[in-house]
């Protein structure tokens, strides 16, 4: 029987075989610039990883072990890397991985089971992230439960939770404009276009709304046409009190042109 004998090293690269297996070369014994034939990885079932190799600032903690002249690794944490992600507590978990100063995470509270997933983006020259985009799912507080959606421009932020009315609301990035909708209904503000058709109606049923500009043009024509007629003056009253209708819908369709 074969003992295996195990070592801590750092790695100083990755690299496949022909076999398409990845293997990490690690810095030999009392040796930190020379290096050994790459060891093969082993992995946990289910999960794959492949370190960066390493720099001036560091490199990946790698756990080895030799079986007569095979060596094999296991890939451990990377000290560049960790003082980046969030602490993590008791029963928490961390997965991580994408770039050295800008590393991409999924992160499990011990305390409460929230998640969150933090996918950071436009790098600068310093290899520092300027944006990120997230999602957390959010069950810290009962009755407060929520799952938000936040790309990183700050655009199309979607927020849904409980508690209250039960709302799901999506909005800008300034938070001026948005569509609420929770128990007692729909809420939009700000400013709204509508591209075709339209329609609008209670229980008994919908029917169209009138576009603005055709709608003003015959209303137009409508109060020229009962102008003329009370000039004649055969209709009375009746056609005064017309027109003044027709000019109030009037400059109700135009407000805010």
């Amino acid at each position: 029987m074969n003992y295996l004998s195990f070592d801590i090293g750092l790695s100083k690269l990755t690299t496949y075989d022909d076999d398409k297996f990845l293997g990490v070369q690690i810095d030999a014994i009392g040796e930190e610039k020379s290096g050994v034939i790459p060891y093969e990885v082993h992995s946990p079932h289910g999960f794959y990883s492949r370190c960066h190799d390493g720099d001036d600032d560091g490199s990946c903690n790698v756990l080895f072990a030799m079986e007569g002249g095979r060596g094999h690794a296991w890939i451990q944490s990377d000290p560049r890397i960790i003082p980046l992600l969030p602490p993590i507590n008791k029963g928490g978990a961390v997965v991580y991985g994408g770039k050295l100063k800008a590393p991409s995470f999924f992160f499990i509270d011990g305390d409460t089971n929230s998640q969150t997933f933090y996918v950071p983006y436009k790098v600068g020259e310093d290899g520092v992230a300027q944006k990120a985009m997230t999602i957390e799912v959010n069950v810290d507080n009962e009755g407060e439960e929520s799952i938000s959606i936040v790309h990183g421009s700050g655009a199309a932020v979607i927020i849904m939770e409980s508690g209250g009315e039960v709302s799901t609301t999506i909005k800008n990035a300034a938070g001026d404009a948005y569509i609420e909708v929770n128990d007692k209904g729909i809420t939009l503000n700000g400013a709204v276009t509508v591209q075709g058709g339209f329609n609008a109606g209670g229980p008994g049923g919908a029917m169209p709304v009138a576009l603005g500009p055709p709608l003003v043009s015959v209303l137009q024509q409508l109060i020229g046409v009962v102008a003329a007629i009370v000039g004649v003056g055969t209709t009375g009253a009746p056609a005064a009190v017309l027109s003044g209708q027709l000019s109030a819908i009037l400059a109700q369709n135009t407000k805010g042109v």
